[in-house]
């Protein structure tokens, strides 16, 4: 018994005939034996993937496909794929690899977008990775501890002996809560040290060498308003100072 799926009714219907006028023909598009789960995966990649993707998010796509999704289940099938092999198998490979429950999530997750378009294209009729049947780890909400003003003072101190510069990065990034990233891809243009105001509009990557990329969303000045002025640091130039 085959079972098919639609946004409504009427598209399930439409899609039932369609594989009934296909059988009839002989082509059987909803059992291709010939489609492995990494071809499927290397497909996906050169032609479905979303554009215009960060370096830094398909770096770990590609690390989620090498180091895990392949070596787990591209062997399999497109069309036996089940939730039993998704977590007995996938789902295991991962637990196996010690990963943190929010790591698992993001690797499921991806899977799932993978399967989504097979789903589309009528390569597969469900996708079993979304199945109520696949569990996961519960990622827990971790407590955050920060620094006292005396610790971060305490700190300041510390870091500003060795250069003056590390400890006026240190101090713009407790003062603001901006992220690394975000601090280090500011330029001048993105300061207006006469309304103290500062826009984040690109942030530094460092993983597998240095990039600085743009954010999909600017976080607009209005909703930052930093006490900055400037100070000449020795030799080391130009610095922040609050």
């Amino acid at each position: 018994m085959r079972y098919f799926y639609g946004k409504n009714q009427k598209e399930a219907v439409n899609k039932m005939h369609e594989a009934e006028n296909q059988s009839s023909q002989g082509i059987f598009k909803y059992q291709n034996e010939k489609i492995t789960v990494a071809m499927w995966c290397v497909e996906f990649m050169d032609n479905y993937l979303r554009p215009g993707l960060k370096s830094a998010t398909l770096t770990a796509y590609n690390s989620s496909l090498k180091n895990h999704i392949l070596p787990s289940i591209g062997d399999y099938k497109l069309r036996d794929l089940d939730a039993r092999i998704i977590q007995t198998v996938f789902v295991k490979h991962l637990k196996n690899c010690k990963l943190a429950a929010k790591t698992i999530k993001f690797h499921l997750g991806f899977l799932s977008q993978i399967l989504d378009k097979a789903v589309d294209l009528d390569l597969m009729m469900k996708n079993p990775a979304r199945s109520s049947a696949v569990e996961i780890p519960k990622v827990l909400k971790p407590e955050i501890k920060t620094l006292t003003v005396r610790q971060m003072n305490a700190f300041i101190r510390a870091a500003r002996e060795p250069d003056p510069l590390y400890a006026d990065i240190f101090e713009f990034l407790f003062n603001t809560g901006m992220r690394e990233g975000e601090a280090l891809g500011l330029c001048w243009g993105d300061v207006d040290l006469k309304n103290r105001r500062a826009v984040i509009r690109r942030q530094l990557h460092r993983k597998y060498g240095y990039t600085v990329e743009p954010l999909k969303k600017l976080v607009d000045s209005g909703l930052l308003g930093w006490p900055l002025t400037v100070r000449i640091s020795g030799a080391t130039g130009f610095a922040w100072k609050f």
